[in-house]
């Protein structure tokens, strides 16, 4: 009887209420159970309670098959640290961001994502400093996803600004769909 590896999760948690850490062990070991896996979903897309976070433990682990990604996590370092290089074949990540809440640690990973096609970023927090850098790290994009609420000081988002600092940047793009508060406010 031939094996086939297993190539595809869809995991959803039935505890009430998992905590962070529970979710984060659970997520790492996958890629160490599973090292041929490609597709991972880890649960709900937009549900709190299967967010991961690796800000008392930096992740460890490398997926080198690794091409799709469904997670939401808890801040954006999170986010930063699964876009560090561990997935070298990543094609299509969505992450739900609940908060920016950057930390005094720095990420300062600026290498492009070549085979990134597909990039969906929700966060339910407010956005200081829209930093379009990790945008501009993946150059190969073809569908782009921005949920996100802006707090801009000197101006507001509008189309000539999504075009000069996005779409330009991005000539492979075909789709760009995006759900943009721009907060702008005034001060005497």
């Amino acid at each position: 009887m031939k094996s086939y590896p297993l190539l595809s999760i869809l995991l959803k948690i039935k505890k009430k209420f998992p905590s962070r850490q529970d979710n984060t062990f659970v997520f790492t070991n996958i890629f160490t159970i599973f090292k041929n896996l490609k597709y991972l979903n880890f649960g709900p897309f937009l549900n709190w309670s299967q967010e991961i976070s690796f800000i008392f433990t930096p992740p460890t682990f490398i997926s080198s098959n690794l091409v799709k990604l469904h997670l939401s996590v808890v801040n954006f370092l999170d986010c930063l640290y699964l876009l560090d290089g561990r997935f070298n074949k990543p094609h299509t990540f969505y992450v739900h961001i609940s908060s920016i809440g950057f930390q005094d640690i720095k990420i300062d990973n600026k290498d492009k994502l070549p085979n990134l096609r597909c990039f969906s970023l929700h966060c339910d927090s407010i956005i200081n400093n829209f930093e379009l850098l990790i945008i501009y790290r993946m150059l190969n994009l073809q569908k782009l996803e921005l949920n996100v609420n802006i707090s801009m000081i000197t101006t507001i988002i509008d189309g000539n600004y999504l075009k000069t600092n996005i779409l330009n940047h991005m000539i492979q793009l075909d789709k760009f769909t995006f759900n943009i508060h721009s907060w702008f406010g005034l001060r005497n």
